[in-house]
C-alpha cells in the first residue's frame, strides 16, 4: 500500500523507501550511548524508510538478534512483539492477571 501511494510515510520520513521492522549489523554510533552495539545483530522498528540499506534510529530502540534467528525472522519480529508489549504496558497489567491474547498467529 505505501509504495501504490495508500499509505503515506509519515511527515519527515522519505517517502520512497518503505518499511518499518528491520534488522542488521550496527556498523557506526554516533556518541557512546549505541559504541556496544558496533558489529552486533540488532532489531527494531521505526517510522519508515527501514527497507533501506542504511537505517538510523536510536540505540534504546534495538534489540539485540539471539544467535539463533536468521535476519528474516527478525526483521519479522518488531512489529508483533513490539506492539503485543506496549499494549500490555499501556494496559498496566501486573504479574498473575489474566490477559487474553487472539490472533496469536498472525
Amino acid at each position: 500500500l505505501q509504495r501504490a501511494g495508500a499509505y503515506p510515510a509519515p511527515e519527515g520520513i522519505v517517502p520512497d523507501i518503505p518499511g518499518l521492522e528491520f534488522s542488521g549489523e550496527v556498523v557506526e554510533s554516533a556518541d557512546d550511548a549505541g559504541a556496544e552495539l558496533i558489529g552486533r545483530r540488532v532489531m527494531g522498528i521505526v517510522a519508515g524508510g527501514a527497507q533501506a540499506g542504511f537505517v538510523i534510529t536510536d540505540a534504546a530502540q534495538c534489540v539485540t538478534i539471539p544467535d539463533s534467528m536468521s535476519w528474516a525472522e527478525a526483521a519479522a519480529v518488531p512489529e508483533a512483539a513490539f506492539t503485543a508489549w506496549d499494549a500490555l504496558c499501556q494496559a498496566e497489567a501486573s504479574p498473575g492477571e489474566l490477559v487474553l491474547i487472539n490472533a496469536i498467529g498472525s
